[in-house]
């Protein structure tokens, strides 16, 4: 998803989602679609999650990416759930999942992209790989409040890796080679970030 508005065409190998939540119904569910869509909300798109998750990390995720957005202006977000239910670190299995809407998820992953340089004219990638910055995130689905952390601290000690989340869900990230060559793409896939990205003006730092 463009956090501009701009529309953008999504990798054919996962999906984009709209990562908001919906008070309006009960505030332990959350929507990744966007709110115009009210129907494939009602019929798909719910997700079941803690108060807890719902009132703290999740609220303060939002708000740390709207803080992004209007500083980088432009942003690209995967989100979705994660289902690990026996917390081995790797996505359940088909046959775990069977009865997987009646289950809440484990936890949540959101990737964030954005460029050093300039995008792509359908915001999709940017013209350069090289240019690509990404912070991701993995969320436990708890109503445990920050562990004494400060929010943004909590956030940064639940950062992860894009490899991470592929191995937790099963998708694949950056696998287009006409746009990112095999080095990119690994250097993008297994990037560890040394902090969440700054709000000031912006150093080279991945």
């Amino acid at each position: 998803m463009d956090l501009s508005g701009n529309e953008t065409t999504s990798p054919t190998d996962c999906s984009s989602y709209q990562a908001k939540f919906n008070n309006g119904f009960n505030s332990t569910w959350i929507t990744y679609f966007s709110d115009h869509e009210y129907l494939r909300f009602i019929s798909q798109s719910q997700i079941q999650v803690t108060p807890g998750f719902f009132n703290g990390a999740w609220k303060e995720l939002l708000q740390t990416i709207e803080k992004y957005q209007k500083h980088y202006k432009n942003l690209l977000l995967y989100s979705g759930p994660i289902y690990d239910t026996n917390f081995d670190g790797l996505a359940d299995s088909p046959e775990m999942l069977m009865n997987k809407t009646q289950q809440k998820p484990t936890h949540f992953f959101v990737i964030l992209i954005r460029c050093r340089g300039q995008w792509y004219e359908s915001y999709g990638h940017c013209q350069s790989p090289e240019d690509t910055r990404t912070l991701a995130f993995v969320l436990p689905n708890i109503s445990d409040d920050f562990n004494d952390l400060i929010p943004f601290e909590y956030l940064f000690r639940n950062t992860a890796r894009i490899r991470d989340i592929e191995i937790l869900t099963g998708l694949e990230f950056f696998t287009n080679r006409d746009i990112y060559p095999p080095e990119t793409a690994l250097r993008l896939r297994t990037h560890v970030n040394q902090r969440l990205w700054q709000l000031e003006v912006d150093k080279e730092i991945l």
